[in-house]
């Protein structure tokens, strides 16, 4: 068993910034050599290190004398609202290094190894920093008085930008998995249900959605109108009918080649609800999102609505992953020999000149359903130090589309590819959320006769941003 200087334990509390002697102190109480009073004054010095306040300690030990069993306060733990609990957040960012030392002791050193593993897996001190950032970004609040009304929600990746910008939202999703999600990690509800133009919707200032868009998805068949899985009309009946203050959805940039006669049809449509239609082609790479993912983005507003402005900095997939770069799990879905060959045919039948291995030194190709959970040619597969290659687990998927570690997925493991593949980076779905916020507290409201005049031709004009 690793002694107290070299427990895996010991030393990420170090990397973190915890003192010697105090890691010393509650690993020796955690190993069962010191009193529980011992442990708990340990744990409360460790947490007024990181910013608690000494009343929410307190409170906290009170809890845990009624709490239950274990697993109930990991539950606990693990779930978003544990972000804002604290009475004195400043400085004090909750992360699963830190988790096991609120929770408690345990009996064996070797659950707290599996709880972290649980909980996200390894950490690398190059992504700390990024994972820091997002666990500070989305963080899911409610402070302002408008309601979102999520159409097409699945996860959840759109709704919790703009629950971490302020907003309440209210989903709908057809998918359980999806919807499972969305209630485990968002305050909002997602209701189940299957929706069609006459569907009755709750009143909302806001309406968002990502209609499905295989029908028109460059990597799908692009039937379009003929697809039984269009949500358009779905949308536009949303939008008619409550007459928000602004709307707004996502899709894929294949509206713009075969069926862009459609996206003319879905614009004009929609600006003759009294709004102004700006369309917009943006890449979810320039909002510190590591992957590039380029999306077409259509807002509805009253006027004054402005996109907002690129990042200066770029998030490689590296930064992102980190230690996950190197990680061989034993479980890990690693690519066969005739594997092996079979890609090496499809990359040089496709002409590519740069592999398809995940590059860490830049954003990762687009994550989709497909190259997620297929094993194809074209999939996301990581090459670890020992020289082989293995396809992208779950977690390591939902960090490239900017997921905090703390989002937890419902359902089998294809269900969960398929949730990170349709999903609205949040990071991505923050940066518009917050360029929503900034229009609704200082809106330019036009006349409708300045509405008519800022009409679109057919033809709507894009530009890459």
């Amino acid at each position: 068993m690793a002694t107290v200087a070299t427990h895996p334990c010991a030393v990420r509390l170090r990397l973190d910034g915890a003192p010697r002697r105090l890691v010393r102190n509650w690993m020796r109480g955690t190993c069962g050599r010191r009193s529980r009073r011992f442990q708990a004054r340990c744990r409360s010095r460790l947490l007024r290190l990181r910013g608690a306040s000494r009343g929410w300690i307190r409170r906290r030990r009170c809890r845990r004398r009624c709490s239950g069993p274990l697993a109930k306060r990991m539950t606990w733990m693990a779930s978003p609202h544990f972000h804002y609990s604290f009475r004195n957040p400043a400085g004090f960012v909750p992360n699963r290094i830190w988790w096991p030392l609120i929770l408690g002791p345990f009996a064996f050193q070797a659950d707290i190894i599996d709880v972290m593993q649980t909980l996200g897996g390894p950490v690398g001190t190059q992504t700390r920093d990024y994972l820091i950032d997002v666990e500070r970004t989305l963080r899911p609040s409610v402070n302002r008085p408008e309601v979102v009304l999520d159409l097409f929600a699945g996860c959840g990746g759109l709704a919790l930008g703009f629950e971490a910008a302020g907003f309440d939202t209210i989903g709908f999703e057809k998918e359980r998995d999806c919807c499972a999600t969305y209630g485990a990690n968002l305050h909002g509800s997602c209701i189940e249900q299957f929706l069609t133009p006459e569907t009755d919707f709750p009143l909302a200032e806001i309406v968002i959605g990502g209609p499905p868009c295989q029908p028109f998805s460059v990597g799908g068949n692009q039937l379009g109108l003929d697809d039984v899985r269009d949500g358009f009309p779905v949308f536009i009946s949303a939008v008619e009918r409550l007459q928000p203050k602004l709307w707004l959805f996502e899709n894929v940039r294949g509206l713009l080649y075969k069926n862009r006669w459609y996206l003319d049809q879905i614009i004009h449509k929609l600006e003759r609800c009294n709004y102004v239609v700006d369309v917009r082609l943006m890449n979810a790479s320039h909002h510190l999102v590591p992957q590039n993912r380029e999306r077409l983005i259509v807002v509805g507003h009253k006027g004054g609505f402005e996109f907002p402005e690129k990042s200066p900095a770029v998030v490689t997939a590296g930064e992102a992953l980190g230690a996950y770069l190197s990680f061989e799990p034993e479980d890990g879905k690693y690519l066969t020999e005739s594997m092996d060959q079979y890609v090496a045919r499809y990359e040089k039948a496709s002409k590519c000149i740069n592999p398809r291995d995940l590059d860490p030194s830049r954003p990762s190709r687009t994550i989709t359903c497909r190259n997620l959970a297929g094993a194809t040619g074209d999939m996301q597969r990581i090459r670890v130090p020992s020289g082989r290659r293995r396809r992208l687990s779950v977690r390591e998927g939902a960090r490239l589309q900017s997921f905090p570690d703390w989002f937890q997925f419902m359902g089998c493991e294809a269900s969960q590819f398929n949730q990170i593949g349709n999903a609205v980076p949040p990071m991505f779905a923050f940066a518009l959320a917050m360029s929503v916020k900034r229009y609704l507290d200082a809106p330019v409201l036009l006349s409708d006769e300045s509405i008519r005049h800022c009409w679109s031709p057919i033809q709507a004009r894009l530009e890459l941003a």
